[in-house]
């Protein structure tokens, strides 16, 4: 069914783009309580190796679901075509890249970790399964977000979590497999998920291929590889310099602060992407006829991400709840800073939508590889020196200059309505709290679990009160939604 009420669409959106790269968190009390920071951090390094393997295999065609969607939406017939041709050009290509992978992934897993344990057979072959899945179903799963039909983007993603779940628990905790587990269950939940995507799209898989799209396709997201490998780098890159420059056991730790932190990273990436088939639409229709929509799209993403950063931050203040091993409670003192400087990346993503829509791929390539030189270069110099903190602050550095490039850049593609008192002062103003809290609590004055209660429920209070009239609006509608 597809859903054409923006705030229920993309809140529907959101919760279920969030909830995928959000099961890493979810399953936190079974990997604290299973597996040694060690172990965490071998799985943790596989699943960031099996999404650098999505980015390659199929020379990330799927990405040109995003834009061409709208030049073929009114031909139906071309748009069926163009949706076969990249799920058919993706299984293909991703095929041969599973054969490449079997002779040359020892070599580079030699090459880039020091540690003898991490060994491309099993825990490698079973990362690049992963990426694969992930490779097949992404562009179904696009498609289907532009077109807004919420029950199968919604039974998709469902799908996938619940397999991976229910599978991770049983082979974790039940057949003991550790590591090998978690791995296994997150490959068989994408194959499953891959069947049914393959099912549902057999008619268009059969269809003529065009090879004129698959050259604009291929012209759009080839040039987009550089920026993508960089973006990995950006959100990966840290754990691959301390594993080289420390040991296993840093990374498990650090691992942990990251994927706490890290989810505001994902939000918004979630949020920026439901909001992306309507801010394309408006888009496209002209900014100054929706200047109001588009800033209440803006200030939307702003507040939510405040709350769910706030969330986060109480959540990572309270992981006793969670485990008593020392080694993991020692991240406590970063999860605020650490939250603040991923909700910094997050407005970065936002802006890049503007160059997404106007297909400058070169340009957010050409910042991407200038931010990452910085950050690569801080990395080096700073988590030898200063560990955890040295790693912290090379983020810091690299999100506050990334968000400046694209808020800079947007502004000479397109004259954006932002309402500075909305998106801009009361975020400030809330983080600005938070992070003084953050710093009482350094002092010894209130432990950090009360400060992550208390800058939440100040948090949610401000926000709600803030956005009374729209709640109750909002609200009213959904009593009455019929989906």
């Amino acid at each position: 069914m597809r859903s054409n009420n923006v705030f229920q669409a993309t809140i529907i959106f959101y919760v279920l783009a969030f909830l995928q790269p959000a099961i890493n968190f979810f399953l936190l009390p079974v990997y604290l309580n299973y597996f040694q920071p060690d172990d965490y951090a071998l799985y943790t390094l596989m699943i960031r190796i099996s999404s650098l393997v999505s980015m390659f295999a199929a020379l990330r065609i799927n990405a040109a679901m995003y834009p061409f969607y709208y030049d073929f939406k009114k031909d139906p017939k071309k748009l069926d075509q163009f949706l076969g041709n990249v799920i058919l050009f993706s299984l293909v290509s991703g095929g041969l890249f599973l054969l490449l992978s079997l002779p040359l992934g020892p070599l580079a897993f030699d090459w880039v970790f020091g540690d003898e344990s991490i060994t491309f057979f099993p825990y490698g072959i079973m990362a690049v399964g992963i990426g694969l899945t992930e490779v097949l179903f992404l562009p179904f799963v696009i498609y289907l977000k532009n077109e807004k039909k919420l029950v199968y983007y919604g039974l998709l993603y469902l799908l996938l979590i619940f397999f991976t779940v229910g599978l991770q628990v049983f082979l974790i905790i039940f057949l003991e497999l550790g590591v090998k587990g978690a791995l296994l269950a997150k490959l068989i939940a994408g194959c499953v998920v891959v069947l049914y995507v393959l099912g549902l799209n057999a008619k268009r898989l059969l269809m003529r291929i065009d090879w004129n799209q698959l050259r604009q396709a291929l012209s759009y997201s080839v040039p987009l590889i550089p920026a993508m490998l960089i973006a990995w780098f950006y959100v990966s890159g840290d754990r691959f310099f301390m594993e080289r420059l420390l040991d296993l056991k840093a990374v498990g730790i650090y691992s942990l602060l990251i994927t706490i932190v890290s989810l505001t990273s994902m939000a918004s990436e979630a949020l920026a992407n439901a909001l992306q088939p309507f801010l394309f639409e408006y888009y496209s229709e002209g900014v100054s006829s929706h200047r109001q929509k588009i800033n209440q799209l803006f200030q939307m993403f702003a507040h939510l991400q405040l709350l769910v950063s706030s969330g986060l931050i109480m959540l990572g203040s309270n992981l006793h709840f969670l485990t008593d091993n020392t080694d993991y409670l020692s991240i406590t003192g970063f999860v605020a800073v650490g939250t603040v400087i991923y909700l910094i990346a997050g407005y970065a993503k936002l802006f890049r939508l503007t160059l997404v829509y106007k297909k400058a791929s070169k340009e957010i390539s050409m910042i991407a590889f200038l931010n990452v030189l910085v950050l690569a270069a801080a990395y080096w110099i700073m988590i030898p020196r200063w560990q955890i903190w040295g790693a912290i602050g090379a983020n810091m550095l690299s999100n506050l200059l990334l968000l400046t490039a694209f808020w800079w850049a947007s502004k000479r593609h397109l004259h954006l309505p932002i309402q500075v008192k909305g998106f801009v002062f009361i975020p400030l103003v809330i983080l600005g709290g938070i992070l003084l809290m953050s710093l009482i609590a350094h002092q010894e004055v209130m432990s950090f679990s009360l400060m992550g209660l208390l800058q939440f429920l100040g948090t949610a209070t401000v926000l709600i009160w803030i956005n009374k009239k729209e709640i109750a609006e909002q609200w009213r509608k959904i009593r009455g939604l019929n989906v």
